[in-house]
């Protein structure tokens, strides 16, 4: 079931969309900055949460850091540098966590203490303390807090068991180049996310390392990265991915500023095929890409490779002809909240029909119309892929509220002004503004 007619633009202008940069390779392109000590003036940035942690520890790691919201210069101090405490702190990004912890480790003669929130730790490191720990390591572990002994580290062939998470992968591959021999990394069967273990080869790779990568291998050889003096980062794949299923959802046509087809390939650009299978309509331009809705069939889709887009395109699968099912989702039980789980629990909220299995979700379309959906609040569990699928379907049903909004700032803190431009000229269509939220766009419930 599609929106009802009476939220349908009448106006045919194509809203057009930037987005700030993507943070998964602004905290790759940070790491191979830290590990080098090279500076770079980066455009496009993106202050979001996740990338000013990372910034944060290169901050007390010796940088200088200036600039605005949309561009940042990072600068390299010896003197300071050599007066950090190497003291640490990570409470809500694990990416950066993740990757800190393997720098860290390769840093010769420095001992660092990383402090890190329950919530991060909960989440597992075990497989890259144990890879670490055998390329040389020195890692001691006491609850939260991780004592690190810098050492030289000497390349080996390691197969990390990657069931859950492509990060401890990426951690050692972004610091290999300074290891003191080849790192042969054997990829596990099991492995999962690709396409972000492959943008750390290719950010590599883009800067001058020797590296070799195939389905099974990944082989980088020591050697000095080469940095140009600035970079201007691709826009955020998971932000724009979120905006197309919206768009597609609203019927609204959109066209985002960036070509997915050039560039650093994201993980995220899957959403463009994954669209185009269930019926949407995509132009492509030289630097732009412009999505077309249509009614939309159902189907079978393989989210093992882009797991973030499994909150949008479950509410997305609630406006399909016919039932849409998600493979390769049991593992979002580990992410930033339990995803899984938070969408099963709004499906039920709104009487959607769906069946749930250890490792896949099939979604019936919603046939509720406006007036006859129970008002619910549905809860984002402060998680910000949650709250912007659910942001969505606020659109479409107002009775439905979100227990909180402000979790959007973690990747994308413009998210609800985005929302308003892409809503143009209809904004008042959609209810009143929640005045007590520092973030515009939808009202919250009561918890």
């Amino acid at each position: 079931m599609m929106p009802d007619p009476d939220i349908q633009s009448t106006n045919p202008r194509v809203m057009s969309l930037h987005f700030r940069g993507s943070k998964s390779i602004l905290q790759r392109l940070m790491i191979l900055l830290a590990s080098s000590r090279s500076d770079m003036l980066i455009e496009n940035y993106n202050p979001c949460a996740d990338v000013l942690e990372m910034e944060a520890a290169l901050r007390k790691y010796g940088y200088t850091v200036q600039g605005t919201d949309t561009e940042r210069s990072f600068r390299f101090d010896l003197l300071r540098h050599a007066d950090s405490d190497h003291q640490y702190e990570f409470t809500a990004s694990a990416t950066a966590f993740r990757f800190w912890l393997g720098l860290l480790a390769a840093l010769p003669g420095i001992t660092s203490r990383i402090k890190v929130s329950q919530i991060l730790m909960s989440r597992g490191i075990e497989p890259l303390v144990s890879a670490l720990k055998g390329l040389g390591a020195e890692l001691e572990i006491r609850d939260t807090v991780i004592k690190i002994s810098g050492k030289h580290l000497h390349g080996a062939e390691v197969c990390i068991p990657c069931s859950h998470s492509s990060h401890f992968v990426s951690s050692l591959l972004l610091c290999a180049p300074g290891y003191q021999s080849p790192l042969i990394l054997r990829l596990s069967p099991d492995q999962v996310s690709m396409p972000y273990i492959r943008l750390s080869a290719d950010l590599l790779k883009y800067y001058g390392a020797d590296i070799y990568i195939s389905d099974q291998e990944i082989i980088v050889k020591p050697g000095k990265l080469n940095f140009s003096n600035r970079i201007k980062v691709d826009g955020d794949a998971s932000t724009a991915a979120a905006f197309v299923i919206g768009a597609v959802i609203l019927r609204r046509p959109l066209c985002l500023m960036f070509n997915p087809q050039g560039g650093l390939y994201q993980a995220d650009y899957q959403v463009f095929e994954i669209l185009e299978k269930l019926g949407t309509h995509l132009e492509y331009g030289r630097d732009s890409i412009s999505i077309f809705p249509h009614d939309l069939q159902g189907g079978q889709i393989d989210l093992s490779d882009c797991p973030d887009l499994m909150p949008s395109l479950s509410i997305l699968g609630l406006f399909c002809a016919t039932p849409l099912t998600l493979d390769g989702i049991g593992r979002l039980k580990h992410k930033e909240s339990d995803r899984f789980a938070g969408i099963t629990k709004a499906l039920s909220m709104l009487g959607a029909k769906y069946e749930a299995g250890n490792d896949f979700l099939t979604i019936c379309p919603l046939n509720q119309n406006h007036s006859k959906l129970e008002t619910c609040t549905l809860d984002t569990q402060n998680d910000h892929r949650l709250a912007m699928a659910f942001t969505f379907l606020h659109l479409v049903y107002p009775q439905i509220s979100l227990s909180e909004t402000g979790s959007v700032g973690k990747s994308c803190p413009e998210f609800y002004d985005l929302i308003e431009l892409l809503l143009e000229p209809q904004v008042s269509n959609f209810g009143v503004l929640h005045t007590s939220m520092p973030i515009k766009g939808v009202s919250i419930g009561s918890s």
